[in-house]
């Protein structure tokens, strides 16, 4: 994976958002971060919101994925804290989604005050119905 600054790019971060908290939305693996486009205008007046890829969503070149790294969620941990200190967070709130939220590692971390998963039911044919 690229350094603090480079990891901007590759993971397509971005911050939005007036507020002076810092939330973080972080997608699951079946998306991007577009996942949370129509709740994303409710958070803008209240926090900055920081939105990023996991390396192995669509939207992210496949250069970046390294099967050695990312046999465990700890890797993508690690991802999350290289863009929190290159954005300069010291404290935010974090919502992931899937299996973004189940990594026990998220609770140790200083940074992260808060801890919210959401689950999102993927439709599937029995349901469609």
């Amino acid at each position: 994976m690229p350094s603090n600054t480079r990891i901007l790019e590759a993971l397509n971060v971005r911050v939005t958002g007036s507020g002076e908290q810092y939330l973080v939305l972080a997608h699951g693996f079946s998306t991007d971060q577009s996942a949370w486009g129509r709740i994303l205008p409710f958070f803008k007046p209240y926090y900055r919101i920081v939105l990023y890829d996991l390396v192995c969503a669509g939207s992210v070149n496949p250069d970046y994925f390294d099967f050695n790294r990312y046999t465990n969620l700890d890797a993508f941990v690690d991802d999350l804290l290289n863009i929190l200190d290159a954005v300069g967070v010291k404290k935010c709130a974090y919502v992931g989604n899937d299996q973004s939220a189940q990594n026990p590692a998220l609770q140790k971390q200083d940074q992260i005050l808060s801890l919210r998963r959401r689950n999102c039911h993927r439709p599937t044919l029995g349901n469609l119905r």
